[in-house]
Formats: C-alpha cells, structure tokens, sequence
C-alpha cells in the first residue's frame, strides 16, 4: 500500500524531487568539497590554473607538468577569482558536472521507464561513482558530458528536436574529448 502511494507521487512529481535530490547532493558535495584536503593531482590543477594566462597552462602541458588536457586548468582558473576558497574552486567544476550527469541520467531513464526504476539507475551511479564528485580533477564534466551525450543520442533518435539534440551531442563529446584524453573511447559505442 505504502509503495503504491510512493510510486504516484514520484510519478507525478518525478522532476520537483528529482530537484530535490539535486539540491541536496549539491550542498552535500559543496560541503564535502571544502572540508577535504586536497591530494596530489588537485595540487597540479592548482598549480596549472595559476599560470599567468591560459597560453602558458597549454604550455605548461606541453611541457609534460599534467598528463590531462589542459581544459580542466582553464575553467578553474576562470573560476579561482570568484571563488576564493581554492579547494572548492578546484572542485566546483566536477561537482557540477556530476550533480548535472546525475539530472541527465534521471532525464534518460525517465524516458523508458517508471519513475522508481530511474531514481534507483542514478541511485546506484552516485553510489558506484561518488568519489569523482569532489575530485577537481575533468573526471566529474566527463561523466556530465557523456550522460548529455547519451540523453541526446536518445532525443535524436526517437525524433524529437533533432536540431537541437544533434550539435548538443557534438558538443557534449568534444567538451569530454577535451577533458580527458581516454573519453574518446565512448565515441565508438555511442
């Protein structure tokens, strides 16, 4: 009886508590974000966005200082004047990028199936990938860009704004390709 009611309210309410949701995980990973000391290769982040202009962190790259796409450096150093705590200047950008792969994976489920088994998929993502939402490092945007991907793979192949969900899908894989070198591996498959 109970999961029948709580079945028609999240269909009938599926995108207010999948807001809800999103809410939630985000000021969690916000929290999470500042509280955590950061390792290593957020160092490096660190360090190549504080390159004196976005030329000099390609160079840098060039230079062998980070094995990953130079990209990831470049937001952050957009960011790092807005955002002066730089640990969660480091990692805002991957804990958006999850927070909006949980939302797109939500959308793509939503699509075939009912609202229970949707929240359950991005349930079980967020649990299986957790740890990439307060890594400042592309991983986050990268797993963003391929759930956009997947929902306007989706959207193009049912029909349905085809002019718009094609050049997203180009532009969700080329924003991945060029945040980690190892994501052009899904453009096979996709």
């Amino acid at each position: 009886w109970m999961a029948d009611e709580i079945n028609v309210a999240l269909d009938r309410y599926f995108w207010l508590f999948a807001a809800l949701f999103g809410v939630v995980f985000l000021v969690c990973a916000i929290v999470e974000d500042v509280r955590t000391k950061m390792w290593f290769d957020e160092l490096i982040t660190l360090h190549m966005s504080q390159q004196a202009s976005p030329g000099e962190i390609v160079k840098a790259t060039l230079e062998g200082c980070d094995g990953a796409p130079p990209l990831y450096a470049m937001i952050v150093r957009a960011i790092l004047p807005w955002v002066r705590h730089e640990a969660l200047a480091i990692r805002l950008p991957a804990t958006l990028g999850f927070g909006g792969m949980v939302l797109c994976l939500l959308a793509f489920c939503r699509r075939r199936l009912p609202a229970v088994y949707s929240f359950v998929s991005a349930l079980l993502a967020c649990t299986t990938c957790l740890r990439y939402s307060t890594e400042g490092r592309g991983y986050g945007v990268v797993m963003c860009c391929a759930a956009g991907a997947l929902l306007c793979w989706q959207t193009a192949a049912d029909g349905r704004r085809r002019i718009l969900a094609i050049p997203l899908l180009a532009f969700c894989l080329a924003l991945m390709t060029a945040m980690h070198y190892y994501s052009m591996f899904l453009l096979v498959p996709l």
